[in-house]
C-alpha cells in the first residue's frame, strides 16, 4: 500500500513514504487515517476528494496555526495539488516526531 519512491511526482524526500490516491481513500474511508489537504482556498474550486469523514482542509498558509486541529493519533496522508507541499509538510511531521505520515504521491491530480 505504501511505498518509498514516488510514482506520480518527481519530488522526494528521503524517509516519508507515499500512498497511492485509491489507496489513501480506501484507508481514510475505513476510519483509518486522516486525508490532510493543504491547498490553499482557491484551490479547492479544482475539487475536492469525495470523502465525508476524515478529511481536514488545513491550508498551508495558515498551517502553523490550524495544525493543532489534527488528530494526534492515526496516520496522516498529507496532499496539495502535486504532492510537492505536501511532502514537505509530511517531512516536517516526521522531523517532530510524528511516524505515522504519508504523502499522497502525485497529489489531487492523481485522486
Amino acid at each position: 500500500m505504501t511505498y518509498d519512491n514516488p510514482v506520480f511526482q518527481d519530488y522526494h524526500i528521503p524517509g516519508v513514504s507515499h500512498i497511492r490516491a485509491t489507496d489513501a481513500l480506501d484507508i481514510v474511508r475505513n476510519g483509518l487515517a486522516f486525508l490532510v489537504d493543504v491547498r490553499e482556498d482557491e484551490e479547492l474550486a479544482l475539487g475536492k476528494p469525495m470523502i465525508t469523514a476524515g478529511y481536514y482542509h488545513c491550508p498551508l498558509s495558515r498551517f502553523m496555526q490550524a495544525k493543532e486541529q489534527l488528530p494526534e493519533q492515526g496516520t496522516l496522508i498529507f496532499m496539495c495539488a502535486h504532492g510537492i507541499r505536501s511532502i514537505q509538510v509530511a517531512a516536517w511531521f516526521r522531523q517532530q516526531g510524528r511516524e505515522d505520515v504519508l504523502n499522497l504521491d502525485g497529489g489531487f491530480a492523481a485522486v
